[in-house]
């Protein structure tokens, strides 16, 4: 959600009550109480019973009760947010506060119900300028039904067709500007989900905005369950979009929708992984695409089908379907070589763009796609992305973004440079029955901060990972240079796991499951702490000297990862696919009068069950949070 500096969060209405009606009837409904002509931002709550009750108390007071106070409030109300279930929403003083609200700017719909007919009615004809952000939810599951199943498989609602019916009120609504959605495919066909977000989105003018996720669920695949959209159609005409972000979308898909089924002229046993690659020819032709993806070696979706009766891609027909000069913030997982080249001479006005994986090849393209973007780039986020050397990628954000970079972020998850041996017996490093190696890889250094700091002058938020091996006087020098960052704000450093350094560095074949680490010998309460008031502190000597406007700028927020923080809880079917290892997350934030709070754990990653009170990581407990402060050390 856009936040400006009068938005205003609802959570309690004790306050304004005190204004209004000098009682506290409706209380915990408006967040941050201020005087109502501050009021900006007004939240419905229908997540539960007692907040639903609250909330329809509050729609009574502001348009039944006249009152001076009532009036302002919903004079100056201009964004408005509703979440929630349907069994317990009371649409009828939804469509009363729309109605009643003077100038609505934004409406963000969170409610797991799609907006029923008279609230739209109510919208569009009492607002009709204004942008409503939908999240559409595609799961039918409302826990406060009387006869809500526990469990409900996905597809398999009792409700389905019902909720389907509703959801299409707002195909052709003009007020639709923003849409957000997940679609998670079960072991069902499910045709319906892509075709109803492609109606919307080709009936809505307005639209400026789509975040798409697309997953499965399970171990059966079946047909019928598309991965991208439908371009076969002549008159199919997409909006020009200002911000895109997808997630599993296939842009080598089929111009229909469907995903490419190669044949045996373009997929192969060169294609595919080890064992894989072993299977006879036409077991690989007749593989289901999505395990022949998952067998397959990386950027496969670069391999084009030259067999078909119509060559072209998804992508480039969504090219054709789509202004994409519009486009200012692109966010996707990952593009083959040959598609990132596709999209770069469209992209005249990006001016943020996150890519969530890349392959060397794809990494090798990046300096030059980024050096020659129309617009000078406000945010870069490149995470798990092969670079060999960092050198390319700093050269062209110093040279060619160094006067609007604002935000850069990249990041590389630990294993995404394991190397099994199976498939390298020949590497020197499989040698002694070892199983896997890691491959070398580039740091962000002190002179790369160099660079930032003197080149790229307004970076407020910024992550990288850094190396736990350097040595102390190194260590020092590349977190005293981060203080000469003369905007930064928010900070988020990652350190791989001690034990992760310890299997890198281990050249035998031993495991160390169940031998982990109990304590981390360089990061604990005491020296993350004196991470953030170094920064600071550099800043402070900065500003002294500087009579420039970012002067007063100070670090506010920093977040420490100590290995792939999402390991403690997550793991394949199988089990755990790593060792035992350490992991511990911590973020700092700059309080009020100059104090600083701290708050973290260690913990080990998932499937490692460990007696809490069995790890103690220099007063920190394992699975506990602690609130560090610096001032009583």
């Amino acid at each position: 959600m856009r936040r400006t500096p009068q938005t205003i969060r609802l959570f309690t209405i004790c306050s304004l009550l005190a204004f209004m009606f000098f009682t506290s009837a409706a209380a915990s409904i408006l967040s941050t109480v201020v005087k109502p002509s501050a009021m900006r931002h007004l939240k419905l709550d229908y997540s539960k019973p007692e907040a639903a009750n609250q909330t329809n108390d509050l729609a009574r007071n502001l348009t039944e009760k006249a009152s001076e106070e009532s009036s302002d409030v919903l004079k100056n109300t201009n964004i408005l947010t509703i979440d929630g279930y349907g069994s317990i929403t009371n649409w009828t003083a939804v469509s009363s506060i729309l109605d009643n609200i003077r100038r609505l700017d934004e409406f963000h719909w969170n409610h797991n119900d799609a907006p029923p007919k008279n609230v739209l009615v109510a919208l569009e004809g009492a607002h009709p300028d204004c942008k409503l952000f939908y999240e559409l939810i595609f799961s039918n599951w409302d826990p406060w039904l009387k006869d809500a199943r526990p469990i409900q498989i996905i597809d398999e609602e009792p409700d389905k067709e019902t909720r389907a019916l509703a959801r299409e009120e707002l195909v052709g609504s003009n007020s639709l500007y923003s849409i957000k959605t997940s679609i998670e495919y079960g072991a069902s066909p499910n045709t319906e989900s892509m075709a109803h977000l492609q109606r919307l989105i080709e009936n809505a003018t307005n639209l400026r905005q789509l975040d798409l996720s697309l997953s499965h669920s399970g171990c059966l695949v079946s047909h019928g369950q598309p991965s991208c959209f439908d371009f076969s159609t002549p008159e199919t005409r997409f909006p020009p979009l200002k911000i895109l972000k997808l997630s599993g979308y296939r842009f080598h898909g089929r111009i229909d929708g469907q995903d490419i089924w190669p044949t045996s002229r373009s997929r192969s046993q060169e294609h595919l992984r080890w064992p894989w690659k072993y299977l006879p020819e036409k077991v690989i032709t007749n593989l289901p695409f999505e395990i022949f993806t998952w067998m397959s070696l990386e950027d496969v979706g670069d391999t084009k089908q030259n067999d078909t009766p119509n060559p072209m891609t998804n992508l480039e027909i969504w090219i054709e379907k789509m202004n994409w000069t519009a486009l200012e913030e692109l966010h996707v997982d990952s593009l083959s070589t040959r598609n990132l080249q596709l999209l770069a001479p469209f992209l005249r006005s990006l001016k943020s763009f996150s890519l969530d994986w890349a392959t060397s090849q794809q990494a090798a393209l990046l300096p030059g796609f980024l050096n020659n973007t129309t617009q000078d780039l406000e945010a870069v986020s490149l995470r798990n992305a092969k670079f060999d050397s960092l050198e390319p990628l700093f050269n062209v954000l110093v040279s060619r973004h160094s006067s609007s970079l604002k935000s850069l972020r990249l990041h590389e998850y630990d294993e995404r440079r394991r190397v099994y041996c199976f498939e390298n017996k020949d590497h020197p490093h499989c040698t002694n029955g070892r199983l896997s190696f890691w491959e070398d890889r580039p740091f962000i250094n002190e002179s790369h901060l160099v660079q930032l700091s003197s080149q790229c002058s307004n970076i407020e938020d910024l992550e990288f990972d850094i190396d736990r091996t350097l040595d102390s006087i190194a260590m020092e020098a590349t977190i005293r240079q981060l203080g000469h960052l003369p905007r930064l704000k928010t900070l988020q450093l990652s350190f791989e796991s001690p034990d992760f350094l310890r299997e890198k560095t281990d050249q035998s074949n031993r495991t160390y499951r169940g031998d982990a680490s109990r304590i981390d010998p360089l990061l604990n309460k005491t020296s993350i702490l004196k991470i953030f008031h170094t920064i600071q502190e550099v800043q402070k000597e900065r500003n002294q000297l500087s009579d420039k406007a970012e002067s007063s700028t100070i670090l506010e927020l920093m977040n420490i990862n100590i290995g792939s923080w999402e390991d403690r809880y997550e793991y394949g079917v199988g089990g755990p696919e790593t060792e035992m290892r350490l992991l511990g997350h911590f973020e700092c934030s700059a309080g009020e009068n100059g104090t600083t709070k701290c708050t973290g754990q260690f913990r080990y990653n998932a499937w490692y069950g460990v007696d809490p009170e069995s790890l103690s990581s220099n007063g920190l407990g394992f699975g506990e949070q602690e609130e560090l402060d610096y001032d009583s050390l």
